[in-house]
């Protein structure tokens, strides 16, 4: 066997994720309210959508689900050739749909974001002089290159739970415990 190159992260920082969505250990993780918020296989964890680590409970082999879908972790995941083949909330990962952890650009251009921000690195920022003047009921609390930015966009800790203690999370560029 040769092993497999490693997979880039879909995120470091929150900001790259869809509006209300977490990076947390290098994936998109969308809020949510309940599990039926959540892509196929994730399960809903404190508000958000995460690979479910206990088994969904539909099926054990590919044959308890219906035509070609395929068993993982007690779920059926459907077989696709691209998005439009998957559910809403899912998009097609190697040719299985599965939850859409991928990141997504919260802007594309200034007339994307409220009239006092503006679309900086596909995200609506404030503008600011010194960190006082970000929001401190924001997560962007910090100025730097005269835009409010999140702590671990500032100063960034990890990319990866690899890089924090045991028992955190990688969480918007910083270790998190109890993630």
């Amino acid at each position: 066997c040769v092993p497999l190159p490693p997979v880039p992260p879909a995120c470091v920082y929150s900001s790259q994720c869809a509006v209300g969505a977490r990076c947390r250990n290098g994936s998109c993780e969308p809020s949510c309210s309940s599990s039926a918020d959540c892509g196929t296989g994730d399960a809903c964890v404190a508000g958000f959508c995460e690979p479910n680590p206990n088994s969904g409970g539909q099926c054990v082999y590919n044959t308890d689900c219906s035509g070609n879908d395929v068993c993982i972790n007690g779920v059926c995941h459907a077989f696709c050739q691209s998005d439009a083949d998957c559910p809403a909330l899912d998009h097609c990962d190697s040719g299985i749909c599965s939850a859409n952890h991928s990141s997504s650009p919260q802007c594309r251009a200034n007339s994307d974001c409220p009239a006092d921000k503006a679309c900086v690195n596909a995200v609506c920022r404030s503008a600011c002089v010194s960190s006082e003047d970000c929001c401190t009921c924001q997560t962007a609390t910090v100025c730097q290159r005269g835009y409010c930015v999140t702590p671990g966009e500032a100063a960034p800790v990890c990319q990866s739970q690899a890089a924090c203690p045991s028992g955190q999370a990688c969480v918007d560029a910083e270790c998190a415990a109890g993630e």
